[in-house]
């Protein structure tokens, strides 16, 4: 840079700071007066929310790719943020980045002080013209707007109606379930207003998407922004808390883990998810549970996801005891079922061979009475048939008569004959003769109709005594039959009694069951986060390897087996890493081969746990979650040998900074160089001297930086500057060294930047 550069350069920053200095003496004095207006500011305000919105619409509508958002600053913030560095990157800072800058630099007094209609005004500005220069305008809006959120709700409607006046930070435990019953909804001031400032909010985080990346970060921020302030849309709570669990998968938040778990759960009471569905969310959450229960993985929150780790596998133990006693009890009702079916079946048969014997019963009276009408006939034949002999008896008089008429006859033939000779002679003995004559045709014809009628008698005799023998063998069979019926028909009706016994008793068992479930759906064992003994089928770890056998070809018996070895904590047993190896062969993700990394890391197989979280990169299309695994690999390099080498150093350096890149508005990166950097004193010197203390100021810039594009680090990052100041060189090594304080330097060794130098007075 030349000298025209520079005192150009110099003229801006003189320029900068007498206007900030103007504006502490008298600008500043017109804001504070301003803020004790009570009228004015107020209407600036509402005004300005709706002025906000509206640009923030706008703001949206042009997305910038995050990596073009990166900070490159040649200095440090040094003192107060109203002293500014020179920004090479001005387009970020919009058209006119000094009054940008300066706006920037009088938000944040005014932010920091809390007078937050006084900042409003310069934050729109920087909003406005430079929505991308930095994170910080964003997250100050959505706390400025929160405020205005906050303000606008009056009280909290409780479920029995009354309103608890709300003081200070809203919390809708202000209702209390037992005495007040639970919080029912918010009493807003002014309806528009609020709305206003809510879609604010939600326009802040888009924005701050499009600019910086973090969306699984901002629909966690969204998911708790409508449960607080709109806890009515349960739907949209709902979805949010989903797509957070999945976008951020096993970086989510512990509450949204937790909050997400019971929202299925609520669908699995109202059958809108299966029990097998609710089994592999949870298998998802508990491996995002286990992965931050690792504290080198999350240190400052492990202990909350073992808490509400806990809590889950507590419901989902009770479930599984629930869902194994509901398949006994069901197993136990079809067996029931079964037997009072054969029992019903049986007494169907019975009451069918009853029914038959009713009939057969009711057949029989009719032959009964049939017979009584033949027996009344054959009777009358007997009737008959003496009639008959003493007819026969008569025919044998008869013929006796008949014999003796022969013997006259044979005399009146004698005498007919006779009379022939003698006909003229005798007229009496002719007339004789003809009356005898008729006599006998008359008897003859009598003969044949008497021989014709015993005939028929005989006959009829015969069949009727054939009839009455038959007759009297079915009248014994019926009787048999029906003895018979009677006692299988009180079997019957004994075994149907027994069969309704035995359904009751199911009944009984089912509503036990039903009972379980109903308290484990109301939440009544959260108080009680110790794991209960499962009583499902798979008890121990070879029952979970022996029902799953072909679980190396088939995915969802992996997945089963891996799922059945963590309940059962068999973390130990080689067909756990097994199952885990297989998911990842057969079904390939990213969020999988972190997992399967996460396992031997915590193992302590490093160079495993490195391959692995290589491979979930290639997998990976989430720059902010590829960025965390470079983070992870950044610290297992650095952590690999027991003390810094170059190679180990370049190679950590390496990965955090592919992390930046992918991250731009990520400070742990820059704070991880730092620690590289400050940490290389005996790589590029002896440890202490002048050598060895230049790397702090490399170090310096890092930190500076991480707190320059992300402020949630501030504070580790100050500690950390205010902690190695006093391992800078001495302005008397700068004098020896031919180093003046603020100039350009280029650190040598693996570190190789350029940096300016910081020396402390004696």
């Amino acid at each position: 840079m030349n000298c025209v550069s520079k005192v150009n350069q110099l003229f801006w920053v003189v320029l900068l700071l007498l206007s900030v200095g103007l504006y502490s003496c008298g600008g500043g004095k017109k804001a504070q007066t301003t803020a004790k207006d009570p009228k004015k500011p107020k209407e600036t305000v509402k005004t300005d929310i709706k002025k906000t919105e509206k640009e923030a619409k706008e703001t949206v509508k042009k997305p910038v790719d995050a990596t073009k958002a990166k900070t490159d600053t040649t200095a440090a913030v040094a003192g107060s943020e109203a002293e500014f560095k020179v920004i090479e990157e001005k387009d970020r800072w919009g058209t006119d980045s000094l009054e940008t800058v300066k706006n920037y630099s009088l938000y944040r007094e005014f932010f920091k002080q809390g007078a937050y209609e006084d900042a409003f005004p310069y934050w729109r500005y920087v909003y406005k013209n430079a929505p991308s220069a930095r994170k910080t305008p964003l997250m100050n809006g959505v706390q400025m707007y929160t405020k205005l959120l906050d303000q606008q709700i009056e009280a909290a409607v409780c479920g029995d109606g009354t309103e608890k006046p709300v003081e200070g930070k809203v919390k809708k435990s202000i209702c209390k379930r037992k005495s007040n019953g639970g919080f029912k909804e918010w009493k807003i001031k002014d309806q528009a207003a609020f709305d206003a400032a809510f879609d604010t909010i939600l326009m802040l985080y888009k924005v701050r998407e499009n600019y910086f990346g973090e969306k699984g970060y901002l629909t966690t921020r969204k998911a708790r922004l409508y449960d607080t302030y709109k806890p009515g849309d349960k739907e949209k709570i709902k979805k949010l808390r989903e797509d957070a669990v999945l976008q951020e998968a096993e970086y989510a938040s512990y509450d949204m883990v937790y909050a997400h778990f019971n929202d299925r759960l609520v669908d699995l009471k109202e059958g809108n998810i299966s029990q097998d569905t609710m089994y592999q969310i949870y298998d998802y959450l508990a491996d995002v549970v286990d992965f931050n229960a690792d504290t080198s993985n999350n240190s400052k929150y492990a202990d909350r996801y073992v808490k509400y780790g806990d809590k889950m596998a507590n419901k989902i133990d009770l479930l599984r005891q629930a869902d194994a006693e509901y398949e006994d009890t069901l197993r136990i009702l079809e067996e029931q079922r079964l037997i009072t079916e054969e029992k019903r079946k049986i007494a169907e048969e019975k009451r069918k061979a009853y029914d038959e014997a009713v009939a057969a019963s009711e057949a029989y009276k009719k032959d009964s009475i049939e017979y009584a009408t033949k027996k009344a006939k054959f009777d009358q034949v007997n009737a008959e048939i003496a009639k008959f002999e003493q007819a026969t008896a008569e025919m044998e008089a008869y013929k006796k008569q008949q014999k003796e008429y022969e013997q006259k006859q044979k005399k009146i033939a004698e005498r007919l004959a006779k009379a022939k000779a003698d006909k003229d002679a005798n007229d009496a003995k002719r007339e004789e003769y003809e009356a005898a004559l008729k006599e006998q045709q008359e008897y003859e014809a009598k003969i044949k109709q008497a021989q014709d009628y015993q005939k028929q008698l005989q006959q009829q005799q015969g069949l009727y005594a054939q009839q009455d023998a038959a007759h009297q063998k079915t009248l014994e069979e019926y009787k048999k039959r029906q003895e018979q019926y009677q006692k299988d028909l009180k079997e019957a009706a004994e075994r149907q009694e027994q069969a309704l016994k035995d359904a009751e008793e199911a009944k009984k068992r089912r509503k036990i069951v039903v009972e379980r479930q109903n308290a484990l759906d109301s939440g009544a064992f959260d108080a009680k986060p110790k794991r209960t003994a499962s009583r499902s089928s798979i008890k121990t770890c070879a029952d979970a390897k022996n029902k799953y056998t072909d679980y190396k070809n088939n995915i969802q018996s992996a997945k089963y087996l891996y799922a059945s070895l963590q309940r059962l904590n068999c973390k130990s047993d080689p067909a756990y890493t097994d199952a885990l190896l297989k998911m990842l062969e057969l079904e390939p993700t990213a969020a999988r081969a972190r997992r399967v990394a996460q396992f031997f890391h915590s193992s302590g197989q490093k160079a495993k746990a490195m391959k692995y979280y290589e491979q979930s990169l290639g997998l990976e299309t989430d720059r902010t979650k590829k960025s965390k695994v470079y983070m992870t690999l950044a610290a297992l390099e650095r952590n690999k040998v027991k003390g810094l080498t170059v190679a180990v150093a370049k190679k950590a350096r390496s990965y955090a900074k592919k992390a930046a890149e992918l991250n731009p508005s990520w400070g742990k990166p820059y704070l991880f160089i730092g620690g590289l950097y400050a940490s290389s004193g005996p790589l590029c010197g002896p440890g202490r001297g002048w050598k060895s203390q230049i790397v702090t100021w490399p170090a310096t810039d890092m930190w500076e930086k991480a707190k320059d594009v992300d402020p949630s680090v501030s504070g580790e990052a100050n500690k950390s500057i205010n902690n190695y100041a006093q391992y800078y060189p001495t302005t008397q090594d700068g004098f020896m060294n031919n180093v003046k304080n603020g100039q350009k330097f280029k650190v040598p060794c693996w570190i190789n930047t350029t940096t300016r130098a910081r020396l402390r007075k004696e």
